[in-house]
């Protein structure tokens, strides 16, 4: 986690609970088929199980045909996951001792 030195002094306890406790995304949304002829997008504060839909007040959206958002939605995702992908590959392979995060070859 990479916090500005105003925010550090500040909100110091903030950054030491977050450091090492996991990847955290909280993005809900699933995408069928995002680059075809019907793609949907469902998106919302709403978990996928029953106390979501009887006794929770969650929200949920379904959006279906629309190319433009279920591409954007699909991209956002894809990018995140290669983002955490990444940074997994930088911190714990075997690259770390190395002066290259990226080996050429």
């Amino acid at each position: 986690m990479l916090v500005p030195a105003a925010i550090k002094d500040k909100f110091d306890e903030f950054q030491k609970e977050q450091l090492g406790s996991g990847v955290h995304v909280h993005s809900k949304v699933i995408v069928l088929d995002p680059f075809g002829d019907k793609p949907v997008v469902m998106t919302g504060s709403h978990n996928l199980g029953y106390k979501a839909s009887h006794a929770n007040d969650d929200n949920l959206i379904i959006i279906e045909g629309n190319n433009s958002l279920a591409t954007a939605y699909a991209v956002n995702i894809i990018a995140t996951f290669q983002n955490y992908r990444w940074n997994h590959y930088v911190e714990f392979a075997s690259h770390r001792s190395q002066s290259v995060a990226w080996p050429s070859g």
